[in-house]
């Protein structure tokens, strides 16, 4: 695994009572945009570790 920057997690409030959790990408992966991408939940170094795994499909 290869850190690729740091993002303080913010949060995206879709409406009324609906809030999502935002961590934002570093301005290379713009191209990701609009593309599907699994979220995995995994440990690493005893810690939680969140990976993505991007498509081709748009969304």
């Amino acid at each position: 695994m290869e850190l690729i920057g740091k993002s303080k997690v913010t949060k995206l409030n879709a409406r009324a009572g609906i809030v999502y959790p935002l961590i934002r990408l570093p301005k290379v992966y713009a191209d990701k945009i609009g593309k599907t991408a699994e979220i995995f939940e995994t440990k690493h170094e005893n810690k939680r570790a969140l990976g993505s795994l991007s498509t081709n499909k748009p969304k």
